[in-house]
């Protein structure tokens, strides 16, 4: 008896265990120490670890429990065995394969990818991929404040472009009816009266309608004015209008849309499902956020990156019949300081734009394979282009797998895809040194605690 009881107390006992492969066995298990169950394919060792042991204690442990909690845990069948004794309450990690995604990335498997979504997705503003400009969503409160800065007394216009969609006949009688019959001409800011202009002969891009002009005192009734005057352009001017200062010769564009004031690009407004590209509304429409299509690949035209233009660099420009392209080039290169006797890989980014899209006479390899392409009937010019086809990174995402308008959303100078491609003690030191204003910390504070925790996790595990 003593000696069952130091068997209990030291050993997980198994007596008689003859469930599947297992053929009446006995074996103790001891405690607190690291067992490991070897044996070839099919001699039982999962029955033993999973099927009886494991088994065993999860019934035990279910059994101690009330009916109530009982019917909300897993009920588990006895396993054939004669006894087992000396058994704690069982935990079983069982080896689980994730399912295969070729969108999957590290950063999506441990949930980092998403929390930089919410991140862009609060804080992050949108700059003009053109200009440069803050992307903003403009209302008559923001503008009126905007046009407080200017000085007292200074003579202020309020404008509104014409329409895109509508004729200039029927749109100028739009505005006579809504009480609008002054124009100004953008050049030389001259007022000029819709009844002593010729209808035909207005261009859209050459005038705005005048809506208001003032001088500017801030007082509270010239305060309402401004206020009436700006909604009232807005809403005549389909959300569009313009500010013009004329004292300082100052012009400032407004919109009620998201998007670039100065050039006229839409973008989406940031949020977590635009930096997602296993969704549609965020992946880029070209490559469907696999971040690679099936186009030139870019190692075949440029095998041997250590060659230089002159020396062959380029590929398919050294046939005879398509020399005359890299006489092309390196013309153009002299005209644009591109070095034609030095490796092709120590060309800059905008010298490398001109190789594949060409400048002047220089059609570019982009556009080579565009001619080919449009003469694809010939039979050896689709024997050309198989050569240099391949999965290559796509070229409107530049392989980051996201739309424009997620790309162009940035946080204290970085976005989605430049954190990515840090290391991960980078992107750790990244995030350590936010600086967020009280608004943004009230927003993003928990997302950048859990992302500090994540990033610094991996990094101390050694995957930086």
């Amino acid at each position: 008896m003593n000696k069952e009881n130091d068997i209990r107390k030291k050993y997980i006992s198994v007596k008689g265990a003859r469930l599947h492969n297992l053929k009446n066995i006995e074996v103790n298990i001891p405690h607190n120490k690291i067992t490991v169950i070897t044996g070839v394919s099919g001699s039982g060792k999962s029955t033993l670890a999973f099927d009886t042991i494991y088994a065993e204690g999860q019934r035990r442990f279910v059994e101690s429990l009330s009916s109530y909690a009982r019917q909300f845990l897993e009920r588990m069948a006895k396993p054939e065995v004669d006894s087992v004794t000396g058994i704690p309450p069982a935990i079983a990690i069982e080896q689980k394969p994730t399912a295969r995604n070729p969108r999957s990335t590290v950063g999506t498997t441990t949930e980092i990818y998403d929390y930089l979504r919410l991140l862009f997705g609060r804080i992050g503003k949108t700059y003009c991929k053109d200009c440069g400009q803050l992307v903003k969503r403009d209302s008559p409160s923001s503008v009126v404040e905007e046009v407080l800065k200017f000085n007292d007394d200074d003579i202020v216009y309020v404008t509104f472009p014409f329409s895109r969609q509508m004729e200039v006949t029927e749109e100028i009688e739009k505005f006579k009816e809504s009480g609008f019959f002054r124009l100004l001409k953008k050049d030389t800011n001259e007022i000029i009266s819709i009844d002593e202009i010729d209808v035909s002969e207005i261009e859209k891009n050459e005038y705005l309608i005048l809506a208001d002009r003032f001088k500017l005192q801030k007082d509270k009734e010239t305060i309402t004015r401004i206020t009436d005057s700006i909604e009232l352009a807005f809403r005549v001017g389909n959300g569009k209008i313009e500010i013009r200062n004329i004292t300082k010769n100052e012009n400032k564009k407004f919109s009620k849309e998201y998007e670039c004031t100065n050039c006229d690009i839409p973008y989406f407004e940031p949020e977590p499902r635009l930096f997602a590209f296993n969704n549609p509304y965020g992946a880029c429409p070209h490559c469907q956020g696999f971040g690679r299509t099936m186009g030139i690949d870019e190692d075949l035209v440029i095998p041997d990156k250590t060659r230089s233009i002159r020396k062959g660099a380029i590929h398919p420009f050294n046939t005879e019949s398509n020399a005359k392209h890299l006489r092309a080039l390196i013309k153009v290169a002299t005209k644009n300081s591109i070095p034609v006797d030095e490796p092709i890989s120590s060309l800059s980014k905008k010298q490398l734009e001109i190789v594949w899209d060409g400048a002047g006479d220089y059609i570019g390899i982009n556009g080579f394979f565009k001619y080919l392409e449009d003469n694809s009937y010939k039979m050896h010019y689709r024997i050309l282009m198989s050569r240099y086809r391949g999965y290559t990174k796509c070229r409107a995402c530049d392989g980051s797998r996201i739309r424009t308008s997620a790309r162009q959303v940035f946080i204290n100078g970085k976005n989605i895809p430049e954190l990515i491609e840090l290391p991960l003690n980078q992107h750790l030191e990244f995030i350590k040194n936010l600086k967020l204003n009280s608004y943004e910390t009230e927003m993003a504070g928990q997302i950048v605690r859990e992302l500090n925790w994540r990033l610094s996790l991996l990094v101390e595990i050694g995957l930086e």
